[in-house]
């Protein structure tokens, strides 16, 4: 027999006493006081033969599981989990077994394989188990340690409390500096004065509020810790309190790296929000990035260029969010409601009725559009394009220039399809409702209303519910003074947010098809490629107005408000589905499904004046900023001399 076995077979005797004997330690083992027989020692025949049929009993179950798939707790196993993770994301995921470590759980860790920076959450960790009881002849003997004294179920007691109750790791370091005193080294047996050991740990249980002394062995094993984190927690405290720990602390960095950061995002040019300026402050990059991977491609390359260290892709995008910056051009076109429906979390009464409302509201507009086929009025559709930038070129030192922006507002006729495009820039007017109601107010005079002498048909107008751009009391008061002035009855309908789609949008998409790879040096280039970009059934309109175009419909306002309630409760102007402008009154519909409208319950202030009577908006060109004045000039030192005097002449603060 080898000594390796004749070790086991000691080992199983000195339990097999134990387990016999439940006298105190240090006395004689009394057999009469012993419910039931003792336990005798096993022979070596009978420990070869135990050890055998264990053996053969590991590799049945073995073969069975391996022949079954999986076995009985595999099956249940894999029978919950997916479940549990069927909707877990990217970021669920981790915290799941983040939680599932922290119970003692198995879990998902994480690996990096050699040489790579990247990790990868699919390395399997088993769950936490309690080793087994100390049965050391040095520790039965010892009259300071408890270990044998300790039963089974005393033991499986600490470890749930450890791992089921302890919710966070600071708890659990917390618990086990109070049960380890570290004592420093009293004698020491090497000459050599910097010796590795300086202190010696002595462990205890709490075992029903009394603490036990025990070895090291027991503790761990109780506890099913390792050496290493519990000599790591000791290590990092003082007094019995846990330093804080590494990830809680800020990562040091350079701070001439961060302001470098800051620096660069601050000159990047940045747009406003074309569908929601006036509900949020986002800016948003131009459409020369697509993506952030692009704009840290740009940074990287800023630093090299200025010999500064780049910081991480992560440090900057925390300092994108605090910056409030975006990539893309904020859409409206996917619904909230919907998509808050998809995910479960609406309530299924609301989402219809969101639905039936926009359904209605395509029905009006296809009833409207069969009603113009035939005749009998005039039915049109606006919105305003994203906003463009001149000029646009293919270089990187573009990228931290601010440029001339540039609005297109198209007005489509649905029966005709004719398209009138504005276009204008930033030195001609601003975004405000006055430059919107002139704009509409030149369409409908020179298409339906001038020189026009038979009856005037009804005009039916739809838009999306933009406040600043569409549904406001200034649009309102210009739309009530031409239909008092030409005596034409207007309808202004508004679609469901979410589900604005109207035939202008496709002559956008068609202008931006056009514009794909085209360099734009003056504003005049967007003009030239919008009247190239349909041939049938018409080529678009261009209309360039000027600063004297514009009129100040903000004056002397006939209906101050346009809100339908009074009270708090009561309908907001965002609640409007409609607007009816005839004989100088203004009334209002809060649904289609509504058979009549209703008057506003504002009086009308003031006398209603003819368009001409207005005063104009701007008396001089708008100036821009010196900022963007100056990077201008050095942007047109890219284009041909003769686009130089049109960047010459624009006027500046």
């Amino acid at each position: 027999m080898s000594a390796r076995t004749k070790k086991n077979l000691s080992m199983c005797n000195t339990k097999l006493e134990t387990q016999s004997c439940s006298m105190p330690k240090n006395k004689s083992c009394d057999t009469k006081n012993v419910i039931g027989e003792p336990l005798t020692p096993m022979t070596v025949e009978d420990f070869g033969q135990k050890l055998n049929s264990s053996l053969d009993s590991e590799e049945s179950n073995t073969s069975e599981e391996n022949n079954n798939g999986t076995s009985e707790e595999d099956n249940n196993s894999t029978s919950e989990e997916p479940e549990e993770q069927s909707d877990v994301g990217r970021g669920t995921k981790r915290k799941l077994h983040q939680k599932r470590r922290l119970l003692g759980e198995a879990y998902l860790g994480y690996r990096r394989p050699k040489n790579q920076k990247r990790t990868f959450q699919d390395t399997e960790r088993n769950a936490r188990v309690m080793g087994p009881m100390c049965l050391s002849n040095a520790c039965k003997r010892s009259k300071k340690r408890w270990c044998q004294d300790l039963s089974e179920i005393q033991r499986q007691q600490i470890f749930k409390n450890f791992w089921g109750k302890l919710n966070s790791w600071e708890q659990k370091r917390v618990y086990v500096l109070n049960l380890v005193y570290r004592k420093e080294t009293e004698r020491k047996r090497t000459t050599n004065e910097s010796s590795r050991r300086s202190s010696s740990l002595f462990y205890k249980l709490n075992i029903e509020s009394k603490y036990v002394p025990v070895c090291k062995k027991m503790f761990l094993n109780t506890l099913g810790l390792k050496e290493w984190t519990v000599q790591n927690w000791v290590k990092n405290s003082a007094y019995g309190t846990p330093a804080p720990s590494r990830s809680s602390q800020p990562r040091c960095k350079n701070e001439d790296s961060i302001q470098f950061l800051i620096t660069f995002l601050d000159e990047l040019p940045k747009l406003p929000s074309h569908y929601c300026r006036k509900d949020t402050k986002k800016l948003y990059l131009e459409q020369t990035f697509t993506s952030f991977a692009d704009l840290f491609k740009l940074y990287q390359e800023h630093c090299k260029n200025s010999q500064k260290q780049a910081l991480s892709r992560n440090t900057l995008m925390k300092y994108v969010k605090i910056k409030n910056i975006g990539i893309f051009s904020p859409r409206k076109d996917q619904c909230d409601l919907c998509v808050e429906y998809q995910a479960g979390n609406l309530d299924q009464s609301v989402w219809e009725k969101h639905r039936n409302e926009k359904q209605r509201a395509q029905e009006e507009k296809n009833n409207d559009k069969e009603l113009a086929i035939l005749d009998e009025c005039h039915v049109i559709c606006m919105d305003l394009q994203a906003v463009k930038t001149c000029p646009y070129l293919q270089a990187s030192s573009l990228y931290f220039k601010t440029k001339l922006c540039c609005h297109n507002y198209t007005v489509f006729d649905l029966k005709t399809k004719d398209a009138v495009c504005y276009w204008f820039d930033e030195t001609d007017t601003d975004l405000q409702a006055s430059t919107f109601a002139s704009l509409l107010v030149d369409f409908l005079k020179r298409k339906y209303l001038e020189n026009n002498t038979n009856q005037q048909k009804p005009i039916i107008i739809f838009s999306d519910g933009c406040t600043y751009q569409n549904r406001n009391a200034v649009l309102a008061n210009a739309l009530l003074a031409l239909s008092y002035q030409y005596d034409v009855r207007i309808i202004q309908k508004f679609l469901v947010k979410g589900h604005t789609n109207m035939e202008c949008d496709s002559v956008h998409a068609t202008i931006e098809k056009k514009l794909k790879n085209k360099t734009i040096s003056i504003p005049n280039d967007y003009h030239r490629i919008t009247a190239e970009a349909r041939a049938n059934p018409k080529p678009f309109e261009v209309v360039c107005p000027t600063f004297e175009f514009f009129y100040n419909f903000n004056e002397d306002l006939v209906y101050e408000s346009i809100r339908p309630g009074r009270k708090l409760n009561e309908p907001t102007v965002t609640d409007i589905r409609a607007l009816k402008y005839e004989k100088g009154e203004i009334q209002y519909k809060l649904s289609f499904e509504d058979n009549f409208f209703i008057p506003l319950p504002q009086r009308p202030k003031k006398a209603i004046k003819k368009i001409e009577e207005f005063r104009k908006l701007y008396t001089e060109k708008l100036p821009i900023t010196q900022k963007k004045y100056t990077h201008l000039q050095e942007i047109k030192t890219k284009l041909h001399k003769n686009y130089w005097p049109f960047y010459d002449n624009l006027l500046h603060k």
